[in-house]
């Protein structure tokens, strides 16, 4: 559910808290592993649903009358059924992956 934080003239601060649920089905689709795709290295593997966390912050400020600057950072926790998976596992051992995301970005949108 987004929530504006604060407004000052025309920056506004906003606020968001989500969960986002996945079917197993879906789950299995990306991250799981059958028997006949299984070797030495991947293991077989399937998930159940799993939810997503996020919180989301960001700060707005409008150039012009269609053109948005705005600035912001994410925070994704994913669920176990995902970070158990084999193929998950390997990419955070050779990869250093977390088991969170951290996204920071700078946008300019266009309104129409």
């Amino acid at each position: 559910f987004p929530v504006t934080i604060a407004r000052s003239k025309n920056w506004s601060v906003n606020g968001l808290l989500g969960a986002v649920y996945q079917s197993g089905g879906l789950l299995n689709h990306q991250y799981g592993v059958t028997e006949t795709e299984a070797d030495e290295i991947v293991w077989a593997y399937e998930t159940s649903s799993g939810i997503d966390y996020t919180a989301h912050i960001d700060l707005t400020y409008p150039l012009s009358k269609n053109i948005l600057f705005q600035v912001y950072s994410r925070y994704t926790q994913y669920p176990d059924e995902v970070l158990d998976s084999p193929l998950i596992a390997l990419a955070r051992k050779w990869e250093g992956r977390p088991e969170a995301e951290h996204e920071f970005g700078v946008l300019l949108n266009y309104v129409f």
